[in-house]
């Protein structure tokens, strides 16, 4: 900026400028400051604050509705709680997995076990048609029944939750909740766009609005500079046309002295008797005092003229305060020395009528140190408040009430969240208790050491070597196969009843917690179908009534905001000379 600036802003700190010292009425060389000052803040706000402030409208205005939706709904808790149900269930699916996975062997086990008791069973029949009817009821003792686990599908579901889906699905929940401010600034970039252009037409305007008041002060500088330095040419010419003063003086002096020295003359030459010599000097003593008095007449009369107006017309304007009553009749609408119309200032500046300002009042406020812009009326001419009043601004506002989002879309619930939520309600309502309570009798419905033993005990009552030697054969087929599978087939049973136990312990409050997340994130979807809208426009309208852009601009750049820029046109440029 200017010197100018630099010196008002130093007054403004409090700091004198060097050049404070000179003449009287610099205020005429420096009233142009404040303007140019005020504009200067203006481009600054415009140019540098006003693009970073609507840059972080992430933190203005996202960050808002997020907060608030967090508050009036609980979002943030909900997809806490969802994401605390997406890792139960990872959980819960690897259990399942490794139950299915022990169930998958025990079945493995069951099936072979099945084709030794089949085999066995086969080998009884035929047994039993060769022997006698007597031993036939033997046949009928093994049971191979209750050896089927876990048929229920909804285990099989369960154990697909650990693919990852139900995790996919809240991640995006979360994205799309925290993602809200990111959301906020790519809907608004076009609008936040337009700020800008408006405000760069702002700034546009603003120069051609003070080119009309820069070219007035910069006319009134010139001018009151100029009659200046007429006025101090005038008083030097008279301080030099003074001394004919003492010239006149000394020659009417001289004159009057000429006079009576005739006239002694005179009266001395006819006191001696020599009348005729005594007659021509007093008729010429007669005629120059004639001519002389007219002389002195003139002198007195030009003296008393000269002194009169002088008296009213510069030393009485001048000192008469507070109302200047007769510099106004002489330089004020209607006065002695303009008649054509307007006064002082006006006819200074080509008859601009809106500069048409009272002397008396420029003279009173100047005396007591008022401000340039209320003292010349220069509102007249550049309104500031008018100027720098956003509010006025409707094209800026028309864009800032873009600054809108549109939350009628933002899905948490989203159709693959809410069918993975509901597929693992559904699978988690799996009667386990029927399972463990399935497997909690004996793997065969025939105890095979109690059979074996009996056909044992059966095989000492037969006296048939070859009925005897095929029912011990038998026997000892039966113990084999009870080492051999029945046994790790009973390990088999009491692990997955353990783990049956296990899983049905923690299957319970992972249906609670999966029914309160589905049915909270129900209330949450549907309240921002319906009530996102209304937060979106409460945040935009209160970011709007605190944003009330001149405010943080002005405080940013080190001025205090006080009545649309009161101190800046009421404080900083004096007219006391």
């Amino acid at each position: 900026m200017t010197e100018c600036l630099k010196r008002d802003l130093k007054r403004s700190n409090g700091l004198p400028a060097a050049e404070d010292s000179g003449p009287t009425f610099n205020w005429t060389k420096r009233r142009r400051c404040p303007y140019k000052l005020l504009l200067y803040y203006l481009i600054m706000a415009i140019q540098k604050i006003v693009p970073s402030v609507i840059a972080d409208v992430e933190e203005l205005l996202g960050r808002p509705i997020q907060e608030e939706l967090a508050m009036e709904t609980g979002t943030d808790v909900a997809l806490d709680a969802l994401i605390d149900v997406s890792t139960e269930a990872i959980v819960m699916s690897e259990r399942v997995k490794a139950l299915l996975t022990s169930c998958a062997e025990t079945l493995e086990l069951v099936a072979e076990t099945r084709e030794r008791l089949a085999d066995l069973n086969l080998q009884v029949d035929v047994f039993r048609l060769q022997c006698p009817s007597r031993y036939r009821p033997l046949c009928d003792t093994v049971d191979t029944g209750g050896l089927d686990l876990v048929s229920d599908d909804r285990l099989a579901k369960i154990k697909g939750l650990g693919d990852g889906n139900l995790s996919l699905e809240t991640q995006q929940a979360r994205g799309q909740f925290h993602f809200i401010p990111q959301r906020v600034e790519k809907e608004t970039r076009n609008a936040r766009n337009g700020v800008k252009r408006q405000l760069t037409r702002q700034k546009e305007v603003l120069y051609d609005s003070i080119w009309s008041l820069d070219v007035i002060t910069r006319d009134i500088a010139y001018k009151s500079e100029d009659a200046r330095n007429k006025v101090l040419q005038i008083a030097k010419e008279i301080s030099t046309i003074d001394q004919w003063r003492w010239f006149i003086g000394f020659g009417s002096a001289m004159s009057v002295t000429l006079v009576w020295l005739l006239l002694v003359y005179g009266i001395s030459c006819g006191c001696c008797g020599s009348q005729k010599r005594a007659t021509h000097i007093l008729l010429a003593s007669v005629v120059l005092m004639c001519i002389f008095s007219v002389a002195l007449w003139g002198v007195a009369l030009g003296a008393l003229f000269v002194g009169g107006h002088g008296e009213v017309f510069v030393c009485r304007p001048l000192y008469d305060e507070p109302e200047f009553s007769t510099l106004t009749h002489l330089v004020d609408q209607p006065s002695v020395l303009f008649q054509k119309g307007g006064g002082f200032f006006s006819n200074l500046l080509y008859g601009n009528s809106t500069m048409d300002v009272p002397i008396r009042d420029v003279l009173q406020k100047c005396k007591k140190n008022g401000s340039a812009y209320s003292t010349f009326r220069l509102k007249q001419v550049f309104d500031m408040d008018a100027a720098t009043n956003h509010k006025r601004w409707d094209l800026m506002h028309a864009e800032l009430e873009r600054l809108h989002v549109n939350l009628t879309n933002l899905q948490l619930l989203t159709p693959g969240l809410q069918y993975q939520l509901q597929a693992l309600l559904h699978a988690t309502t799996v009667n386990l208790t029927n399972h463990r309570t399935q497997m909690s009798g004996q793997v065969t419905g025939k105890d095979l050491s109690s059979f074996a033993d009996q056909m044992t005990s059966v095989a000492n009552q037969i006296t048939d070597m070859s009925t005897l030697s095929r029912l011990d054969t038998l026997a000892s087929t039966t113990r084999q196969l009870v080492i051999s599978h029945i046994q790790p087939l009973e390990r088999h049973k009491v692990d997955l009843v353990y783990q049956l136990t296990a899983l049905e312990m923690k299957m319970v409050p992972l249906q609670r917690q999966v029914n309160q997340s589905l049915s909270h994130l129900k209330t949450i979807q549907y309240f921002i179908n319906n009530q996102g809208s209304n937060i979106a426009y409460e945040c935009h309208q209160a970011l709007l009534s605190t944003w009330v852009i001149w405010v943080p601009l002005l405080n940013k750049s080190g001025m205090v905001y006080s009545n649309g820029w009161k101190d800046v046109y009421l404080t900083c440029p004096y007219c006391k000379p």
